[in-house]
């Protein structure tokens, strides 16, 4: 079982830590201007081409430094990449987080809220998250393939913390709670890759939007297939009410029936 964080800890929380991490200290002593010049210009160079395409020449060019100083703050290419990647998770994360109430309420109102504010953040960091998008879906060097899937494994432990926080005595006769969350986490998962496969990173708005309402359709279903027909459940929206959802009828989808 994933491990509780602590009262002043989320899982996330080392996250946050990456962008100020040994490797960048140089940048990092920058003044905040310059930082983010060097920062939007190459998030949105990474986030509109591969990184093969990608050039260090260009994101210098438009940052206004020299490419030597550029590598003298990231040593390479990928170090530079490696160092947008940690800003945007944490910067993505972070804002995730921050307005979700991750320990309170029921599992599937807790993913769904997740879901919504994924898109809040990714409407109000539309260039990390194009960037990020991306990263997940074009080739990289191995390097860089091997801290993503650092970086993913911590996101797969803050899904196992949410779901193994499950309430079992709402679960129908017969199912036990350890089956019941392995199939929403792989069921999760599963829908995640497949929609980040197919969006489009310069129209990010348009792809989440799409993304939320698939989503909560498979949550409202899966809540349905594993809960008592009787039971309900507390519902914990993002500005924290709470509410009761009943669960007497199975979910109806988009389209209205003929």
């Amino acid at each position: 079982m994933p491990k509780e964080p602590t009262l002043d800890q989320h899982p996330f929380e080392d996250l946050k830590r990456l962008q100020t991490c040994r490797n960048f200290e140089n940048f990092e002593k920058l003044d905040l201007e310059k930082k983010k010049r060097v920062i939007d210009a190459a998030l949105e160079e990474f986030s509109t081409k591969d990184y093969t395409q990608a050039s260090t020449n260009a994101i210098a060019t438009k940052a206004g430094v020299s490419k030597g100083a550029l590598f003298h703050w990231f040593n390479d290419k990928a170090g530079l990449f490696l160092y947008l990647l940690s800003y945007a998770q944490a910067t993505i994360v972070g804002e995730v987080l921050s307005i979700t109430s991750i320990d309170e309420g029921d599992v599937f109102d807790i993913l769904r809220q997740i879901t919504g504010n994924k898109l809040v953040v990714a409407l109000r960091y539309p260039k990390e998250t194009a960037f990020y998008v991306r990263a997940l879906t074009t080739m990289l060097p191995e390097e860089i393939r091997s801290s993503m899937n650092r970086s993913l494994n911590q996101a797969t432990d803050m899904l196992a913390y949410i779901t193994n926080r499950l309430d079992e005595g709402l679960l129908r006769e017969g199912l036990e709670k350890t089956q019941v969350v392995n199939t929403i986490n792989w069921a999760l998962e599963g829908m995640t890759n497949r929609i980040i496969s197919g969006i489009d990173p310069q129209n990010v708005d348009a792809n989440y939007q799409g993304m939320t309402a698939e989503v909560g359709d498979y949550l409202d279903f899966l809540r349905y297939l594993f809960y008592q027909k009787s039971g309900s459940t507390a519902q914990v929206t993002s500005k924290g009410r709470s509410q009761q959802t009943e669960q007497q009828e199975p979910p109806r989808g988009r389209k209205e029936e003929k």
